[in-house]
């Protein structure tokens, strides 16, 4: 591949990385606008009900076993090869997996309907629509969610990444103007549940749609199921079901742990700490999917090379911001949580710290268990998460009996430490010829500098004159994110990352104009 081939295909990555961003926005914003509202409209109770419907319902997200990542993989790493047969039998074949998974959810939930009510004590006189929205929001996730999935992954597996995430947003807005429109109307929580359907189907019926139009070439029919395809793509599934469970373990027994030892309200204080750490892993993660369907591709085309600088420049450029913001929270966070929820909360600052530390130092781990789970070493990241949860247990539990609440971060961060920059790190150089050397010199040592500018800044103006507000510490974090992101910028990143955000000129033919020097690292 030609360098200005490498340029064109990291432009791209980098635009599909900014609309992946911009949709996690659209949904937080969402979030922040229309949860008081429902409140406010289903009263404490209605929307209690709607929270533990999903509660219930979420674990139907196990469902898929994993196999929405396989789709992703099988479909960009086709792309690669040029092999559209294979493609369409295994997308074939996931599908006829999902409509008896489909089948399976619908009656395990008529099973436990007669004692949804009773098993969660749920008042009399509200029994008839909690089973009305659980069957109705069942509907959304089991009819619509599920089945669908496959043309849905397969968009993302193409690479058509920005429309993937305008889809995803409208249908999120779509969700939040259909709900504000009933509740303002009066209608109960039951049609909220009917709105909520809608704007899903709308959203994957686009899905459907799009699939169609753009991936080449593309059919899905049960003539083209075949049994041989099963096992490769059970295989991938169960270890993306191994994952899935991983994390969902984790971020549950932490605050279990907690309550145990310490009390529920050490379990309050270490939740919106867990909260606020888990959102900005999200919010670095949306970068790290756009990933997988490039090192899918790659790997489909043989090109070894290319997908190492995948894994470098996607680890430097989800590491160094994510430093940078743990950074900040070891600066501000104590203040931060005393001005959002109050006073009491000044003192998780120390545990928001500690988190947002692994959380960092997730990323580059982050980075490699996808290019491994896209590249067919999928096992290596289900070995990786089970180790990860196992040791931070463990280390959690001996913790807390020693050092308090600040003992079970403290366990997060050491199983970070052990597994994923440990562990991680010598897979990473064993399967993707990733040397430890050249890791610690374009990825780690980048971001220190730029992480320890923007704690010194910003720890500087709380001792010069302590935030009064929560608007103060958002405004005592800004020069010190700008400092360390001009540092980065000048200092961390790749003179050929830099070129991205440059305006070039264009020759007269229209082709791009040749590099001069550098390679970009994350190749389309």
């Amino acid at each position: 591949m030609t360098a200005p081939d490498r340029e064109s295909g990291a432009r791209r990555v980098a635009r599909e990385s900014l609309t992946s961003y911009a949709r996690y926005a659209v949904v937080i914003a969402v979030q922040i606008a229309l949860v008081p509202f429902m409140i406010s409209a289903l009263g404490d109770e209605g929307y209690g009900l709607w929270t533990l419907s999903f509660s219930v319902l979420g674990f139907l997200s196990l469902a898929d076993f994993g196999l929405t990542t396989g789709v992703v993989r099988f479909v960009a790493e086709c792309k690669g090869s040029g092999d559209v047969d294979r493609r369409n039998r295994m997308l074939s074949t996931v599908a006829m997996i999902y409509l008896a998974l489909a089948a399976g959810c619908v009656a395990v939930l008529a099973a436990f309907t007669p004692i949804y009510a009773g098993a969660f004590d749920i008042p009399e006189a509200t029994r008839a629509d909690a089973l009305a929205v659980l069957w109705i929001l069942a509907g959304r996730s089991v009819a619509v969610s599920l089945p669908l999935a496959v043309w849905r992954s397969a968009v993302f597996g193409d690479r058509h990444v920005a429309l993937f995430n305008a889809i995803e947003a409208i249908g999120t807005v779509a969700w939040a103007v259909g709900a504000y429109a009933v509740l303002a109307s009066g209608g109960g929580i039951v049609w909220v549940a009917w709105a909520n359907l809608a704007a899903l189907a709308i959203q994957f019926g686009s899905f459907v749609v799009a699939a169609y139009r753009l991936v080449p070439d593309l059919r899905v029919s049960w003539r083209l199921a075949d049994r041989r395809l099963l096992g490769e793509a059970a295989a991938v599934g169960l270890s993306q079901l191994v994952v899935s469970v991983s994390a969902l373990v984790l971020l549950r027994a932490a605050p279990m742990v907690v309550q145990l030892r310490l009390g529920l309200a050490e379990v309050a204080l270490y939740g919106v700490a867990l909260k606020v750490a888990e959102n900005v892993l999200m919010l670095f993660k949306q970068g790290v999917h756009v990933l997988a369907p490039v090192a899918a591709e790659l790997k489909g085309r043989g090109d070894e090379a290319a997908i190492r600088r995948v894994v470098l420049s996607g680890s430097r450029l989800t590491f160094a911001p994510a430093a940078i913001v743990a950074a900040l929270g070891w600066a501000l966070g104590g203040a931060a949580l005393s001005h959002w929820i109050g006073p009491d909360y000044a003192r998780g600052g120390l545990v928001l710290g500690i988190l947002l530390t692994a959380m960092a130092l997730l990323m580059p781990q982050t980075v490699a268990s996808t290019v491994f789970t896209m590249t067919g070493l999928h096992r290596l990241t289900s070995y990786a998460a089970m180790a990860s949860v196992a040791l931070n247990l463990a280390l959690s539990v001996a913790l807390v009996l020693r050092v308090g609440l600040e003992g079970v971060a403290l366990g997060t961060l050491g199983a970070t430490l052990i597994v994923d920059v440990g562990a991680i790190a010598w897979l990473r150089r064993r399967f993707l010829r990733v040397p430890y050397g050249e890791m610690a010199r374009r990825v780690l040592w980048p971001a220190l500098p730029p992480a320890a500018a923007a704690f010194a800044v910003s720890a500087g103006l709380v001792a010069l004159r302590p935030p009064g507000s929560l608007a103060e510490v958002v405004g005592y974090a800004v020069p010190g994110g700008a400092i360390a992101a001009a540092l980065f910028w000048r200092f961390g990143a790749d003179p050929a990352e830099r070129a991205l955000f440059r305006r070039r000129a264009q020759p007269a033919a229209g082709r791009p104009e040749p590099s001069r020097g550098d390679t970009v690292p994350p190749p389309g």
